[in-house]
């Protein structure tokens, strides 16, 4: 965005340049023609406001919602389009996904990661929808409409108390902490603020219902503290890029990356488990929700090698549906990213 308000600004500039070297070369011809000091004939022009991206996607986000709520039976109608659309009209993120899948799976020929590409629109698409879904959602017993909550008397037994849980960018991670907070014990979740403060604050009324506190990530760490402290459990997604000072490097997809080290830090400060926790599809059509790890780190670089080691098994299961959208190989590999 703003390379684009730069652009704009230099054509402005060279316009009104424009204009103005106009302007002497018309006073020029007024002189040799004798018609000094005589006004140019007024002009007219249409101008249009500059469009504000931020409120143009919210806008378009509360349609769709409208849609989908008048029509629900269209459902997987809407899926389909949306995935079908991003697909073909994202240009500038399937290339990201692409280069992604490249460095993870170097072995994958040009057809399997055209499909995978697909299925990962179609599943971001598929996520989308049922937000709308569940934001009419009133209590957590509701949740059944897209979790399969048979497992949940395993998942409290394996979360008998205070813990700090993990999860990637993977399936409908969305779910996780309402079926936690609904069901198992209150906590703080790690969320970047959207740009479009309207539809910000609806994401937050959304993720906030059933005892779950959405916690922005910029000083995020200090609030966690304190809610920890107060008996919260809290939920961090570490999986995407992080910067070079506050990243450890470790292994992912046998290729190097930054991983974000807070949600070990946290537990070895406080001596919380560790909980790693996926939303996988299940044959009904729903979500439903898989403890892979439960352990409590014996320092920042054993814990943060595990969880690499975990979310990348996970992802190798279903890997179209993790959220390849973000540059998660950036630092080391910048060059895959020239371009994109």
């Amino acid at each position: 965005m703003k390379w684009f308000e730069e652009k704009v600004g230099q054509l402005l500039l060279k316009k009104k340049k424009g204009k103005f070297e106009k302007k002497g070369e018309r006073e020029q011809k007024k002189k040799g023609n004798g018609m000094e000091g005589v006004k140019d004939f007024p002009t007219f022009s249409l101008k249009f406001p500059y469009p504000d991206t931020n409120s143009l996607f919210y806008y378009s986000f509360k349609l769709l919602e409208l849609l989908v709520r008048i029509t629900p039976f269209w459902k997987e109608k809407y899926i389909q389009f949306l995935g079908w659309s991003g697909y073909h009209l994202d240009r500038w993120r399937k290339k990201v996904i692409i280069a992604n899948l490249q460095l993870a799976f170097p072995s994958w020929d040009e057809k399997k990661r055209d499909e995978v590409t697909r299925q990962i629109y179609r599943n971001f698409a598929k996520n989308l929808v049922e937000f709308i879904y569940t934001k009419q959602i009133t209590t957590p017993e509701q949740l059944e409409k897209v979790v399969d909550l048979s497992n949940l008397s395993q998942l409290k037994e394996k979360c008998p108390g205070q813990s700090i849980f993990v999860t990637a960018h993977f399936g409908n991670w969305e779910l996780i902490p309402l079926v936690i907070g609904g069901f198992i014990a209150p906590m703080a979740v790690v969320a970047r603020k959207v740009d479009s403060e309207k539809l910000d604050r609806e994401i937050v009324n959304h993720r906030q219902k059933f005892n779950v506190e959405v916690v922005y990530k910029k000083g995020a760490l200090g609030k966690l503290v304190r809610r920890i402290r107060k008996g919260i459990s809290i939920g961090i997604l570490p999986d995407q890029n992080t910067a070079k000072r506050e990243g450890i490097e470790t292994k992912w997809f046998n290729r190097r990356v930054l991983q974000n080290p807070s949600p070990i830090q946290l537990a070895l400060k406080f001596n919380l488990p560790i909980v790693v926790l996926f939303t996988e599809p299940t044959v009904e059509d729903k979500w439903q929700i898989v403890i892979r790890d439960r352990f409590y780190p014996k320092s920042v670089e054993e814990g943060v090698h595990r969880l690499a080691k975990i979310m990348e098994e996970e992802i190798e299961r279903y890997p179209s549906y993790y959220f390849w959208f973000h540059k998660r190989f950036k630092h080391f590999y910048e060059e895959v990213y020239k371009g994109k």
